[in-house]
């Protein structure tokens, strides 16, 4: 029996594109409900979220942005520009009343068929990025429509070696993790020092 097949996305997942900027403003709209947005800079290149670059916007009073929403399990595809990257939206990023823009196309998966960390883990893939890349039109600035991501093809792995890519995708983020700070947290201290042996030596 075979562990994975292969499915069009149209039959995993519901899928939307992101929101027009006549929908929102930057500026406080009296009766609109503050948002924070999704744009491209906010997306690390490992496929996390920047949160500080998540940008404050007010939605129009008379426009229901629910659907615009990403919720938890969601994955957001950055389908427009030379960066397509995939972000998981877990249950930290769903509490944030986030707001998918046009560069964005929402992925609602049917978790009875599809993972979200399973999807975002081969999008993020070079073979996933290679087929991300044949779908792409435009001669100027490229970009992936919502109807080209439907019928794109996937691998659906079976579901215990879902679970094993779940566990994987997890504890890879997290060991990534720890490493940046880390990393931060190292650099900080050269920094101090090299400060204080500055201060002895004026």
């Amino acid at each position: 029996m075979k562990n994975i097949t292969n499915e069009q996305l149209s039959s995993l997942a519901k899928i939307t594109t992101g929101l027009t900027n006549s929908a929102y403003s930057k500026e406080a709209i009296e009766g609109g409900n503050k948002h924070l947005l999704l744009s491209g800079v906010s997306v690390k290149s490992d496929g996390t979220l920047n949160v500080s670059k998540l940008i404050e916007v007010w939605g129009q009073p008379d426009k229901d942005l629910t659907r615009f929403l990403v919720q938890e399990g969601d994955v957001v595809l950055l389908a427009k520009g030379s960066s397509l990257k995939a972000v998981y939206i877990n249950k930290q990023y769903a509490g944030m009343s986030i707001l998918a823009s046009a560069n964005f196309i929402i992925i609602r998966l049917d978790t009875e068929k599809l993972h979200g960390e399973v999807l975002t883990a081969y999008l993020n893939s070079e073979l996933g990025q290679l087929a991300l890349q044949s779908i792409q039109k435009g001669a100027v600035i490229q970009s992936i429509t919502a109807s080209a991501l439907r019928g794109l093809e996937v691998p659906v792995p079976s579901k215990s070696v879902q679970s094993s890519i779940i566990n994987l995708f997890q504890t890879g983020r997290e060991a990534y993790n720890a490493t940046i700070a880390l990393a931060e947290q190292q650099k900080q201290t050269v920094e101090a020092k090299i400060i204080n042996l500055m201060e002895e030596a004026a």
